[in-house]
């Protein structure tokens, strides 16, 4: 095997080009660049690397693991490149083969102690606890005491209930000054949800203020519900009847659309049970369509004005790159499920090019929903709009918003589901969402807490457990912090109960 070459001037030019576009959200870009530099220097593992990091962002786990692989095979003295492809896995809902990999790199690197600390990551991931905590002993054995494994050691307490003992753990992180604000504040997440699962209400508002305060990151709230509103107006009747489809169709994909913490992840999940569902969870699919239709158009104009120069083989084309993209995520299966939070922006280019393509939309009470995403980290996860509550109302409304427009626009399938009612009555509303599909019913839709695929999001440890009804009507224990939330969201609260109230079963 050739020995992978020295890192070139030009080389190291270029990859930082593309480590500046990544800061400033041009993932897409990123990763043309970086995809370009792989064939430029064949020899040279950097852009491999680059490539991989950039594909999880854009949450294809699949691809960052494959490419994590090929950085191996090029580079098989630097263990690094497994643990981002073991990571990838889990993040891909595949804990089990991530494993695997880690199991392969401690055969070869059995004193790299990261293999040993991402295995205990990944059993506490599965929920796995005591596994979990074997290998963190097992580390402290090694003499390692690195803060992932006391996030590990919290998280297992904190779901055994061992609430005293997690609570001095994530405290005793508070006091690890050099480590980065992001770990910091992932350990205030943690003790908001500590004090929330104890009560301690008005301390687990207090938490979530001082993460925010920690990371001291700003949103660009206008621009997002600007760039929703552009949506609405681009995509309007007149343009949809104009613009051109493709000769052909596919009714491979299910597009999963709401909030962050809106029910994204237990729809994905009971969808999943059906043997003809595969789920890709949050890929970029739609996104990254939208960025290179342009290109497949051969227009002059920006997305989505380049929809005008689409002829009906440009729009096949769209569809089967489209299709080609979810296929690593079908497994055989006749249907794909997508949950990424960019297709609320996406669905009218889905209802262009893929004209069967089945839309779940997934509606909580905006109290909930806000608060529920103000008091868990997904401000990591490029939503610094929840940092401020008045900010979270904003987008809240304009989600809804570009909604009601797809309602009225769109003639694809739809399915408009109250999360309150889905929790309260699983088999009528699973049922409509397993018809909507077109799919023949099983029973084992019914079962979702019972998948062997472990969520990607924040929510792995809720999904993979039977239905409850605990978060409902949550925001109450914090009604007198919401009052900035309150005014934001305006009418958007009484019109949700509304539709609640209209589809409660009767008693």
């Amino acid at each position: 095997m050739a020995k992978p070459a020295k890192e070139k001037p030009d080389l190291k030019a270029e990859l930082k080009a593309v480590r500046a576009l990544v800061k400033i959200g041009g993932l897409e870009h990123a990763r043309t660049q970086a995809t370009e530099l792989a064939t430029k220097y064949p020899d040279s593992v950097e852009p491999l690397v680059a490539l991989s990091k950039v594909a999880e962002l854009q949450c294809d786990f699949i691809q960052a693991a494959e490419i994590a692989e090929k950085a191996f095979k090029l580079e098989p003295t630097e263990p690094t490149h497994l643990i981002q492809a073991s990571h990838a896995q889990v993040r891909a809902g595949y804990p089990e083969e991530g494993l695997r990999i880690l199991d392969r790199g401690m055969a070869k690197f059995k004193d790299f102690v990261p293999f040993h600390i991402n295995y205990a990551n990944s059993q506490e991931r599965q929920n796995n606890n005591d596994e979990a905590m074997k290998w963190v002993k097992s580390c402290r054995k090694r003499g390692v005491d690195a803060l992932p494994l006391h996030m590990v050691e919290g998280k297992v307490l904190l779901k055994r209930k061992q609430w005293d003992e997690a609570e001095k753990i994530f405290k005793n992180i508070l006091t690890m000054t050099n480590e980065p604000d992001e770990s910091l504040a992932a350990a205030r997440f943690q003790l908001v949800k500590l004090y929330d699962k104890t009560e301690r209400y008005d301390d687990a508002f207090a938490m979530a203020t001082e993460a925010y305060r920690e990371l001291n990151w700003t949103a660009p709230v206008t621009a997002f519900t600007d760039r929703l509103e552009e949506a609405a107006k681009v995509f309007n009747e007149r343009n949809l009847r104009m613009w051109r489809r493709p000769n052909k169709s596919s009714k491979l994909p299910i597009c999963i659309i709401g909030m962050p913490r809106s029910g994204t992840s237990l729809v994905e999940q009971i969808l999943g049970m059906h043997s003809q569902i595969s789920q890709a969870g949050e890929i970029a699919a739609t996104s990254i369509l939208s960025i290179r239709a342009a290109h497949m158009c051969d227009s002059y104009h920006n997305y989505p004005q380049c929809l005008i120069d689409m002829r009906p083989e440009d729009a096949d084309g769209m569809q089967d790159w489209f299709v080609e993209y979810l296929e690593p995520y079908r497994n055989g299966a006749a249907r794909v499920s997508n949950k990424s939070l960019m297709n609320y922006e996406h669905l009218g280019l889905m209802s262009v090019i893929l004209p069967d393509t089945q839309a779940i939309h997934i509606k909580r009470h905006p109290l909930d929903n806000c608060l529920s995403c103000h008091l868990t980290e997904i401000i990591v996860n490029h939503h610094r709009y929840a940092a401020k509550l008045e900010d979270l109302g904003a987008v809240y409304k304009a989600r809804q918003k570009l909604w009601h427009h797809w309602q009225e626009v769109l003639d694809i399938p739809m399915l408009e589901v109250p999360y309150e009612c889905l929790t309260a009555d699983q088999e009528t509303w699973t049922r409509r969402l397993i018809d909507l599909t077109g799919l023949e019913w099983e029973d084992n839709c019914l079962e979702f807490h019972k998948s062997s695929r472990s969520a990607m999001t924040i929510s792995y440890d809720q999904v993979n457990q039977k239905m409850y009804r605990s978060s409902v009507e949550r925001w109450r224990n914090y009604e007198k912090h919401l009052g900035p939330l309150i005014d934001a969201l305006g009418d958007e609260i009484e019109a949700h109960e509304s539709l609640v109230n209209a589809n409660m079963p009767s008693e």
